[in-house]
């Protein structure tokens, strides 16, 4: 009697930068199809006509790799969305980004004083944090593929020399890079244009993460309060704290090392009292 392997299901679209090598998003994206629907390889290759079934087999495989000349023919056949044909684009050229390396900057060892214009540009943050994760390597694939496309590639390497060349990244005793501690700054002397702009990108990264990412990976949570003007600095005071406990969490788990995550918190008046 032989009984029958039961097949592998998939009933939520797979996010494109959950996987280290497009062909292996690819490949779950086809089993995705092939759970919802009656999606046919062959037949969806055999329309385009541009790309081979033995070379969409191989690109599959990780046999060959998916190009910029042949990811149009693969978008179609897997009709992939724009945000997913444009991460991979830039995935595939972040592999002729160099980044200049280590021993080639002269990084010094020690502690450097405290700087104050890490918001200079607004992804400096955000690539600084994302040393701490498990496999970070000094080279643009690896940083864009770590942020998940949130960072826009031809800014990577610009933020990358500005966070080793002023110390926000040092080398350890066994020469890894990691941060210096005594870099971090506060908003303190910052121009209140720089917070602005730091402030808006976050709102924009949190809605390219409200609308690509699944619910499970993320959390929205929007609150209508209408308030009396004598109550306002109390519910100022309410996210004051909040804003407290998070730091104080951070404080208590100052290396984590599997993801980095942003929390926004806005308070915007969108109504006001009338009166003729």
């Amino acid at each position: 009697m032989r009984v029958q392997q039961a097949k592998e299901m998939i009933n939520d679209r797979p996010v494109v930068y959950d996987y280290g090598q497009p062909y292996e998003f690819l490949s779950k994206l086809l089993l995705y199809y092939k759970s919802n629907s009656s999606f046919s390889l062959r037949q969806r290759t055999a329309k385009v006509g541009m790309c081979s079934q033995a070379l969409v087999s191989q690109i599959l495989q990780g046999k060959r790799n998916l190009t910029r000349d042949n990811l149009s023919e693969i978008a179609t056949i897997f009709k992939l969305t724009k945000f997913e044909i444009d991460y991979l684009d830039k995935k595939i050229s972040a592999k002729f980004h160099k980044i200049e390396t280590v021993k080639d900057l002269n990084m010094s060892s020690e502690p450097r004083l405290p700087k104050n214009h890490l918001l200079s540009d607004w992804v400096n943050p955000y690539i600084k944090d994302i040393v701490n994760l498990k496999g970070f390597q000094l080279d643009s694939e690896t940083i864009f593929s770590m942020l998940q496309g949130f960072i826009p590639l031809s800014k990577i390497k610009k933020s990358v020399d500005f966070l080793l060349k002023e110390g926000f990244w040092r080398k350890n005793l066994a020469g890894e890079v990691v941060l210096d501690e005594a870099a971090v700054t506060t908003t303190n002397g910052i121009a209140n244009e720089k917070i602005r702009t730091f402030h808006t990108k976050a709102l924009e990264t949190a809605l390219i993460g409200l609308k690509t990412l699944p619910v499970d990976k993320r959390k929205a949570s929007t609150v209508l309060i209408s308030v009396d003007q004598a109550k306002m600095d109390e519910l100022r005071g309410i996210i004051d704290l909040f804003q407290k406990q998070l730091l104080e969490f951070i404080e208590k788990n100052p290396s984590g090392q599997d993801s980095l995550v942003q929390i926004t918190t806005h308070l915007t008046p969108i109504g006001r009292s009338y009166e003729k």
